[in-house]
């Protein structure tokens, strides 16, 4: 620490880091480059493998053997297709399904398309449900294709509406279907797709796709396999996962999907790669092939363009994916028939019809290598953080520069843009403009709903609760009395202890509990909970730690945190009540507000802290704040992981990854603006503040790096359950 907090010695380490930067850059982007592509060899990466039990891939015999009707079918198909040339023949695909017994229905939908002399167009998607019979229609699983005659620029689809009438006729025959079996037809490609959803979800997610309401739905989808088969005989299939904006499915639906053709011998490519087994030794054919295979799927990713319809499903939380069949040339006895398809379709929804909950076992972050290997989120973040530091690296280049060249007025002067006194006038329009806002739009957000609906399991609010706002603080009070030995920085060490008295996070402890597979419900209600205990705990505790040491006396503070804080969040819960059916419409434009808002406090907090040459705010207490916080994060989410695993509480596998989640992460959004009101008027403002600046992004980057590990624990610790409840 003596080394740090040594004039001389920061100016050393500043100028040979400075010195250094570009190497530093260069080094940092080409290990990232090479460690990611060592990834795509067999060797470094994992063999894929299902998580989902209940799926029993192959278990069943499948049935599905139509002989020569279902090529009659095609073929009275392709005569009414030409017939009607660019028109969906609706008339004969519904008499079909009715024939069957199914419950057949249109769905008529209007595109203005948003260009030139915006010209409207009109389209019609016909579905099919087939009830289960002995359940109610809760639960659902969809085959889909997009209507393709021959007149259309794609290949056509009319085998894949043939094998979903074929299909039907056999999945009707029998009971044991636990979930309704939708059939869909769509017109006009990825649009169909989505006027659907939209209308069976009862959402608009478009001001030019007006689509009409369902005349009948069924429960929640579980799963959905979209087809793109363009001929009776074929090569092989290729299968496509990516959704929009880079959505994946879960990998166990990816797995079942590649299992069943292999179990057909079906062959099967991704990317238009076929697939090499996994080897422990290392080749330079198969490490070629792998690297291509993931660097196509990374690309595609980047477009942010679902590679078919399956993609549009993904943003509802549904589990989609695409098969593809490819024609090659080659002899027809050696082709795949589109009979072998109908018996992948069918053990498919067999093991889909299985599931006892939705998919989450699994990874939804991966990238695949081939069809047999994938590599984790926990593999390719390191990696990825390489490729990013040299961001950080110039940045902090960029901030040494500023420093040495003594021109912090000229970036950020007083009396201009975000500086007190200059044109933003934050004074004004932080302190009573966008912290109000802020506590606005968090009123407008909190579900306080889930308060009530997950009260059941209170010996876990309870602990994460008091873990959270009782014994963190404690704990980092008495951590920082030790550190104040070695680093006598007041000011900093007064952020880390308001660092401990923040609230829970509202969205990203949900989203990891949630990646993991934990309990979801636990993790909405604290997170609602913590924010509400937050508004009246965190001032209390402060003004405990601090002796009213804040800029304002206890009751003037209280008051001032009443009007800035409790009373906006009051008034955005009274607005929920009333437009509260509007907000899911504008949930998007809230977020972006309310980030927008909390980059522009931090923004003029950074402004006074720079134009009043606050020479307390050095690398070494950047070096020493995160290393601090690293530090400190991971001992609390040790001390949790240990505590909530103890025989004295019980906790399920789930409850215990919310636990760890939701107990040790703290708010950025509620904590700054709270600090803004307390402290703002005082000189060391931005060293108060700045370990909750790092604590955020660090909790975010930490718990995403535990995800793959937590997920393999859950699963050893379900399995060892499971293994209990047996014996």
């Amino acid at each position: 620490m003596g080394l740090l907090n040594d004039s001389d010695n920061q100016k050393k380490i500043s100028a040979i880091f400075m010195r250094h930067s570009q190497k530093l850059i260069a080094l940092s982007f080409q290990c990232g480059i090479i460690w990611f592509a060592i990834l795509a060899s067999d060797v470094f990466n994992n063999k894929t493998y299902f998580s989902e039990n209940a799926l029993l891939p192959g278990l069943v015999v499948r049935e599905f053997n139509p002989r020569s009707s279902l090529s009659r079918l095609l073929e009275a198909l392709k005569e009414e297709a030409s017939v009607h040339p660019s028109q969906i023949p609706s008339a004969w695909i519904q008499g079909h399904f009715r024939q069957l017994g199914l419950d057949v229905y249109q769905n008529n939908f209007t595109v203005q398309y948003p260009f030139g002399s915006r010209p409207i167009y009109k389209g019609n998607n016909l579905y099919a449900i087939l009830r289960a019979p002995k359940v109610a229609s809760t639960e659902a699983i969809v085959i889909t294709t997009p209507y393709r005659d021959y007149d259309s620029i794609h290949d056509n689809t009319l085998p894949s509406i043939a094998l979903m009438i074929e299909l039907a006729q056999t999945f009707r025959k029998h009971a044991y279907w636990s979930k309704d079996i939708i059939f869909l037809v769509t017109e006009h490609e990825n649009i169909g797709f989505q006027a659907w959803l939209d209308a069976y979800h009862d959402v608009s997610t478009s001001d030019y796709i007006l689509s009409e309401k369902l005349q009948s739905t069924s429960g929640l989808i579980q799963g959905v396999i979209n087809l793109e088969l363009s001929d009776y005989y074929f090569s092989h299939i290729d299968i496509k996962i990516e959704g929009l904006h880079g959505q994946l499915p879960n990998l166990d639906l990816f797995n079942l999907a590649v299992e069943l053709c292999i179990r057909e011998e079906i062959p099967t490519s991704f990317q238009s790669q076929f697939n090499f087994f996994p080897s422990k030794v290392l080749t330079w054919k198969s490490w070629l092939h792998n690297y291509i295979t993931m660097s196509r799927m990374i690309l595609l990713q980047a477009t942010g363009l679902p590679s078919g319809g399956h993609g549009l499903f993904h943003r509802f939380g549904i589990q989609a994916l695409t098969l593809k069949s490819v024609t090659e040339k080659r002899s027809k006895g050696d082709s795949v028939t589109l009979i072998q398809m109908g018996r992948v379709l069918e053990g498919t929804v067999r093991s889909l019809n299985n599931l006892l909950e939705k998919f989450h076992q699994s990874f939804f972050f991966y990238l695949l290598p081939s069809t047999r290997s994938y590599v984790s989120i926990g593999l390719y973040i390191p990696p990825f953080a390489l490729i990013a530091l040299p961001v950080l690296i110039k940045a902090l280049y960029l901030y040494l520069n500023i420093q040495e060249s003594e021109s912090n007025s000229e970036i950020c002067p007083r009396g201009k843009i975000g500086a007190k006194g200059g044109i933003l006038k934050p004074e004004v329009t932080v302190k009573y403009g966008a912290i109000f806002l802020i506590f606005f739009i968090s009123g407008l957000s909190l579900q306080s709903k889930e308060l009530v609906a997950a009260t059941y399991l209170l010996r876990v609010h309870l602990f994460i609760q008091i873990f959270s706002l009782l014994f963190i603080p404690i704990f980092v009070q008495i951590f920082v009395q030790l550190l104040e030995q070695f680093y006598p920085n007041s000011n900093l060490l007064i952020g880390f202890i308001t660092v401990s008295c923040m609230p829970p996070p509202v969205s990203s402890a949900v989203l990891l509990t949630k990646k993991v597979g934990g309990n979801e419900a636990v993790a909405v209600f604290n997170s609602a909970l913590g924010s509400l205990l937050g508004l009246l705990v965190t001032p209390a505790l402060l003004y405990l730690f601090f002796n009213g040491s804040g800029d304002v006396p206890i009751w003037s503070a209280i008051l001032q945190l009443s009007l800035t804080v409790v009373f906006p969040v009051v008034v955005g819960q009274g607005s929920r009540m009333i437009i509260g059916y509007i907000l899911p419409k504008y949930k998007f434009f809230l977020s972006v507000t309310g980030n927008f808002l909390l980059l522009l406090i931090i923004y003029t907090t950074f402004c006074d802290t720079f134009s009043s040459h606050n020479e307390a705010f050095t690398l070494s207490t950047v070096i020493i704040t995160t290393i601090t916080v690293i530090l400190l994060q991971f001992i609390l989410l040790g001390l949790a992981f240990y505590v909530s695993t103890s025989f004295l509480f019980r906790f399920t596998p789930e409850d215990i990854i919310a636990v760890l989640y939701c107990s040790t992460h703290k708010s950025l959004t509620l904590g700054f603006p709270m600090l803004k009101v307390l402290y703002a008027n005082q000189a060391q403002f931005i060293l108060i503040s700045f370990p909750l600046l790092v604590y955020h992004p660090m909790q975010i980057l930490i718990g995403s790096f535990l995800v793959p590990f937590l997920q393999k624990w859950m699963q050893n610790k379900t399995r060892f359950n499971n293994k209990l409840h047996f014996v």
